[in-house]
C-alpha cells in the first residue's frame, strides 16, 4: 500500500521537529541546509524515525528543490 503526503519543509531551522497539519500533511523543521540535497536526506531520515520504517520506504516524488514536497511511503 502506498500513502502520499504533502510536506512543508523548513530547512536551516535551529531546532528539528515534525508537526502534523492534517491526515496527509506535515510541517517539518530541519536543521540541515538546503544545499547538496542535505535537507532532503535529513527529511527522509526524520520521517523514517517518525513512522518507524526504513528510509528506503520513503520516496520524494515532487518538490526536490522546493519547500513544498510530495512524498510516498510504501508500506
Amino acid at each position: 500500500m502506498k500513502t502520499k503526503y504533502t510536506i512543508f519543509a523548513k530547512p536551516g531551522a535551529k531546532k528539528e521537529k515534525i508537526e502534523k497539519v492534517n491526515e496527509t500533511a506535515f510541517k517539518i523543521w530541519i536543521n540541515a541546509p538546503a544545499k547538496n540535497n542535505q535537507a532532503n536526506e535529513k527529511l527522509v531520515k526524520m520521517l523514517a524515525e517518525h513512522f518507524k520504517i526504513a528510509p528506503g520506504q520513503i520516496k520524494i516524488i515532487s518538490g526536490f528543490k522546493n519547500k513544498i514536497k510530495t512524498i510516498v511511503i510504501n508500506n
